[in-house]
């Protein structure tokens, strides 16, 4: 019986795209973690409006983090975020986590989240 290939058939890794409100260091902190990871300021003006950006990340395939609890309540947004089918996460409410702390919660997501982990 021949053996199937654990890479062939693993699903590829994400690319998350972290919004402008999470600023510079939490992406390099899940990029130094092993997540595949893509900031704001790589591809976007500062004045860029959620509805071009949702959509733009939505085409790419990526899945979106942001800290904008805020976007569920207008409806460009929504709207823009329910047609590019893009996986979003919305971290939420005020906390005294230092940016490393939430990557430590993300890798750990991560990692439960996929076949594969990240061993």
């Amino acid at each position: 019986m021949k053996r199937r290939s654990v890479t062939r058939d693993a699903p590829p890794e994400p690319t998350f795209f972290t919004d402008r409100d999470l600023g510079r260091k939490f992406p390099r902190l899940l990029r130094d973690g092993g997540l595949r990871v893509e900031p704001f300021h790589r591809h976007f003006d500062q004045a860029t409006p959620d509805t071009e950006w949702l959509t733009a990340i939505g085409d790419r395939g990526w899945v979106a983090i942001t800290h904008d609890k805020n976007i569920r309540y207008r409806s460009l947004e929504t709207r823009a975020l329910m047609l590019a089918g893009a996986p979003t996460f919305v971290m939420i409410g005020e906390h005294p986590y230092t940016a490393r702390d939430d990557v430590k919660l993300w890798l750990t997501y991560e990692q439960w989240s996929t076949p594969h982990g990240r061993g």
